[in-house]
């Protein structure tokens, strides 16, 4: 997965990049095709907070945290982001194991040929 990292009024941090690349590395088990996040970290009044979005599939996760730790925030976004690609993923499933399809919504016209009289 490839991470962009954005720091606003945050002193960049190695420690901090490395720790929230190994919690995003995490939603490579649930999203196949390689994909990119957004994060950026911020402080406003003594209150950290990450914003991340990530991209796969055509498909867009975000989440926005705010903590009094940066890494606590991390660790919440990244569980807010793994229930949403979760329940995208068996929303999909379950619709595939009930059969509905895109071609349950389109109704077909009849054919003029087969119509009486015509």
């Amino acid at each position: 997965m490839r991470v962009r990292h954005t720091f606003r009024h945050v002193e960049s941090s190695d420690g901090l990049k490395n720790y929230t690349e190994e919690k995003l590395g995490k939603l490579g088990k649930y999203l196949l095709d390689a994909s990119e996040a957004d994060v950026t970290y911020s402080m406003h009044k003594h209150v950290h907070q990450v914003e991340v979005i990530v991209r796969s599939n055509g498909e867009r996760y975000a989440g926005k945290v705010e903590s009094e730790n940066m890494y606590a925030s991390v660790d919440m976004v990244v569980h807010k982001l793994e229930r949403q690609v979760r329940d995208r993923k068996d929303h999909g499933a379950r619709e595939r194991r009930q059969g509905k399809s895109v071609r349950d919504g389109v109704e077909l016209m009849p054919d003029p040929a087969e119509e009486p009289g015509g």
